[in-house]
């Protein structure tokens, strides 16, 4: 079994989304579904819900399914936990992302995530003299800096990466949150390599292998669809 990382997937798309020393979004668009499809594929890969397939008439629709109640003891995972065994219907892959998007303050429940690892400082600051707003600025740079590395290492074809350098590399494309790591030119240049890593299945054959390239697949799919569905209802309004 692949350990369990310092950070998840949604922890590092946040720190790529966040401008390192003002603490705010710099980065990206729709975060909040990106952050939910990060999330979505976590508890895939923790076996805490599954997808599931079922016929319909001569079409086959997938839902998921919450198969494992147990929480984690972190509040992002077990918020999102709590929210699909409460849901009184089940959801296909990309209602479900869109549902966990609707956690209210979750760039902010996972930003605060951040700062008890001591990766971030959470405080707040002023704007327009009256108001004011929570934000995260860098307090150890060190796990961006990794991350970034990483995300280089395999954009640039240095070294093979791993399944979840794949599944984040494929979120933070379909969020644009690589423009915290890459120039419009640079991504421009790479975007075959990024649209070949966003459709990779991964090289791994064992469950924990399998189990990845699930999530992969069904956690970029649904963010991308979800994305597209509300980028147009914003356009149509």
């Amino acid at each position: 079994m692949t350990p369990r990382p310092r950070l998840r997937a949604h922890h590092e798309l946040l720190l790529l989304a966040l401008h390192d020393e003002k603490g705010t979004l710099a980065f990206g668009q729709m975060q909040h579904v990106g952050l939910a499809g990060a999330v979505f594929a976590e508890l895939l890969l923790e076996g805490r819900i599954a997808i599931v397939d079922e016929p319909r008439g001569r079409k086959t629709k997938q839902f998921v399914e919450v198969v494992e109640g147990t929480r984690f003891g972190e509040g992002v995972m077990d918020a999102a936990l709590k929210k699909l065994s409460e849901a009184k219907r089940r959801a296909s892959p990309k209602n479900t992302v869109t549902r966990l998007a609707g956690i209210k303050g979750l760039r902010h429940d996972v930003g605060r995530e951040l700062a008890q690892r001591g990766v971030l400082r959470a405080t707040e600051d002023q704007v327009l003299l009256f108001f004011k707003r929570r934000v995260y600025p860098t307090l150890d740079p060190g796990p961006e800096r990794a991350l970034i590395a990483r995300i280089r290492a395999a954009l640039d074809g240095a070294e093979a990466p791993d399944d979840r350098t794949i599944l984040l590399v494929a979120l933070a494309h379909a969020t644009s949150a690589l423009r915290a790591v890459y120039s419009r030119k640079e991504l421009k240049a790479l975007k075959g390599r990024v649209a070949e890593l966003s459709e990779q299945a991964g090289a791994g054959a064992e469950a924990a292998g399998e189990a990845i390239r699930a999530a992969q697949a069904a956690a970029v799919a649904a963010t991308t669809a979800a994305i597209t569905a509300a980028t147009a209802s914003a356009a149509a309004g």
